[in-house]
């Protein structure tokens, strides 16, 4: 059960778990709800890397992506992407490790964490022996976060190249 305490004239909140506490304070609910995307930058030539098709490559980051991330507890979080002909819905566990392509033609084990207010999904090795060694052995390393001006920026890191994906909230 929380406490409440008076130092300095400030209230302050105790938890008795201090994981969960932590964890809370590193959610950025902003992130919550219904994206469109309006612009991408080098997303092709992610594409490339990843191995993608020709027409992947120079239609993909040209189209309009929808991306909704609902909550559904302070452990999972759901995650849909879609856009002409591709959709793609998984949930994944926050500090957890889950199968996901992420649009790639191979499953990967993906750990999803937040860092600084920021979701970020590591994907390592399929089948790896831990969180640690996902993040260890991470080829792929995608960043959500809510800009200065309130849109959803996704970096997307790969050893060879960084794109990105900028996207307004809809309604």
């Amino acid at each position: 059960k929380p406490l409440v305490s008076i130092h300095s004239g400030s209230a302050q909140l105790q938890c008795s778990s201090t994981h969960r506490q932590r964890k809370i304070a590193m959610e950025n609910s902003a992130l919550f709800g219904k994206w469109e995307s309006y612009k991408s930058d080098n997303l092709d030539v992610f594409f490339e890397k990843l191995g993608m098709g020709w027409l992947q490559q120079k239609i993909g980051p040209k189209l309009t992506s929808t991306l909704l991330l609902e909550k559904l507890s302070d452990s999972e979080l759901k995650l849909s992407v879609s856009s002409l002909g591709f959709h793609d819905e998984t949930i994944f566990k926050v500090d957890g490790i889950v199968q996901w392509s992420g649009g790639a033609k191979e499953l990967h084990d993906a750990l999803t964490k937040w860092e600084d207010g920021k979701l970020v999904i590591y994907t390592g090795p399929l089948n790896s022996a831990s969180a640690d060694d996902v993040k260890a052995n991470s080829q792929v390393k995608i960043v959500r976060e809510i800009t200065g001006d309130g849109e959803l920026l996704m970096t997307i890191i790969h050893p060879e190249v960084t794109a990105t994906r900028h996207y307004k909230k809809k309604n």
